[in-house]
C-alpha cells in the first residue's frame, strides 16, 4: 500500500502517513486458518516486521512474533499492536518526551472462545473469560530518552533504556540518568527502575526507585513541586532555597498511579542524606558551616537527626513532620548543644562572668497556624 495513513485509537491529532505497508501470507478458508509469513509496517520514522497465525476452528487461536526496528520513540504509540497492554501504550505517549528506540522484539499469543473478533482488548471488555492461555512478551531498547517524572513533572534524561514485558509485567531498567531542575541545574541518578505488577489493571500501580546525588538545592527544588512539598511549613523550602547549599545523596522510591482511572496520589519513601551543609543566618545572625543530616521519608512521616556546626559549635538537629496534621500540631524542630565557656563565645552568649563549665541548651522550634515558628529555649 502507498499514500496511506495511520491513525492512532487515541483520538485526535494522530494522524501519521504511512511509508510502507505489506503484507505476504496464505488463506485456507476451509481449514478457518489465515498465515501471515512477513507483514511490514513503516509509519511516523519507526518499522516493524512480523509474521502470525490466526485459526477459527471452534476458538480462536491467534499467535504473532516481531521485531522493532530504529526509529524516533515517537513512533511507538503507532507500532505498539492494540492487544499489548493499550493502556501502557497510552503511559508511553502522554509522558514520553524524546527519545531514540534503537531496536526490539515482541510477541503474543492466545485463544478466545466465541469472540467475534481478534483484539484481545476487546474481547477482554465484552468478557474477561473469553480470554485463555494468554502470553505476551516486549523487549525494547532505547536511548536519549526524555519523559516526564512522576514527581513534580520535572523532566528525566536517560542516555539507554531497557523495557521488557512479560505477561501482564512491566519492567524497565536505566542504568544512569539527569533529572532536570529548572534551566541550568541537574540531579544526578543511578540504578534507574520501573516496575508495574501488572498493566492491565486500570487501577494499576508502578514504582520508581533511584538513587540520586547532586547539591542540596536542587533536591530542595525538586522537593518544593512534589506532593510533599505543598504541606511543608510555608515558606521553609523557600529558605533553604535562599540561604542553604550542600551535597544531597540517597535513594528514593515512588509509588506511582499509572493510569488517569486510579485516584491514588504518588507515595514517596526513601533515605536521604544532606552533607557538607551552610546555611547563612539560620537563627538571629548565626550561620551553619559543616555537618550532615540524615532523612528518613515514609508514607506518614518525615525523619531527620544530624550533627550540623553552628558558628562552629557541634550541634544536634532532630526533625519530624507528620503527613497531614496541621502545622500547630507538628512536632518542633529541635536543637541541642552542650557549651563550654569557648562555645558561649562562639555563638554570642555573653554569660561566662556569671556561669562557668559545661551548660546544656535546647531549642524548641513549633510551626505556627498562620506561619512562623514559636520559639522555646531550655537551659540546664
Amino acid at each position: 500500500a502507498k499514500r496511506g495513513h495511520f491513525v492512532e485509537q487515541s483520538g485526535a491529532n494522530t494522524r501519521q502517513p504511512v511509508t510502507q505497508w505489506s503484507m505476504k501470507g496464505r488463506v485456507n478458508p476451509g481449514a478457518g486458518r489465515l498465515q501471515v509469513d512477513e507483514a511490514v509496517l513503516a509509519v511516523a520514522g519507526g518499522s516493524v516486521v512480523m509474521n502470525g497465525v490466526l485459526e477459527t476452528t471452534g476458538s480462536t487461536h491467534i499467535s504473532y512474533e516481531g521485531r522493532v526496528g530504529p526509529g524516533p520513540i515517537g513512533a511507538l504509540p503507532y507500532l505498539w499492536p492494540n492487544a499489548l497492554a493499550p493502556d501502557a501504550r497510552q503511559w508511553v505517549r502522554a509522558n514520553v518526551l524524546g527519545g531514540k528506540l534503537t531496536g526490539g522484539q515482541f510477541g503474543a499469543a492466545w485463544k478466545e472462545e466465541n469472540a467475534s473478533g481478534y483484539s484481545r482488548a476487546a474481547a477482554r471488555a465484552e468478557d474477561p473469560s473469553n480470554i485463555s492461555d494468554f502470553k505476551q512478551s516486549v523487549v525494547l531498547h532505547g536511548a536519549d530518552l526524555q519523559f516526564l517524572s512522576p514527581v513534580g513533572k520535572v523532566p528525566i534524561f536517560v542516555p539507554k533504556t531497557l523495557l521488557r514485558l512479560s505477561g501482564s509485567t512491566l519492567e524497565v531498567s536505566m542504568p544512569t540518568g539527569a533529572m532536570e531542575i529548572g534551566k541550568t541545574r541537574v540531579l544526578g541518578l543511578k540504578q534507574v527502575q520501573f516496575e508495574v505488577p501488572d498493566v492491565t489493571d486500570p487501577r494499576a500501580t508502578g514504582e520508581l526507585t533511584f538513587k540520586l546525588s547532586g547539591r542540596l538545592r536542587d533536591g530542595v527544588s525538586l522537593l518544593k513541586v512534589s506532593p510533599i512539598g505543598g504541606k511543608l511549613p510555608a515558606g521553609a523550602l523557600d529558605g533553604i532555597l535562599q540561604r542553604a547549599d550542600g551535597k544531597l545523596d540517597g535513594g528514593i522510591a515512588v509509588s506511582i498511579p499509572l493510569y488517569e482511572a486510579s485516584n491514588s496520589e504518588p507515595i514517596i519513601t526513601g533515605k536521604l542524606r544532606a552533607s557538607e551543609l551552610r546555611i547563612k543566618n539560620v537563627a538571629a545572625g548565626h550561620d551553619i558551616g559543616g555537618g550532615a543530616v540524615a532523612f528518613d521519608v515514609g508514607g506518614q512521616s518525615i525523619n531527620a537527626t544530624g550533627e550540623v556546626l553552628v558558628d562552629g559549635v557541634a550541634t544536634k538537629v532532630m526533625w519530624q513532620h507528620i503527613k497531614d496534621a496541621a502545622p500547630e500540631r507538628q512536632p518542633p524542630l529541635r536543637l541541642a548543644a552542650t557549651l563550654d565557656e569557648a562555645d558561649r563565645r562562639k555563638l554570642r552568649i555573653n554569660i561566662n562572668h556569671i556561669v562557668r563549665g559545661l551548660m546544656d541548651v535546647e531549642i524548641g522550634l513549633s510551626p505556627k497556624a498562620k506561619g512562623g515558628f514559636d520559639t522555646r529555649v531550655r537551659v540546664d
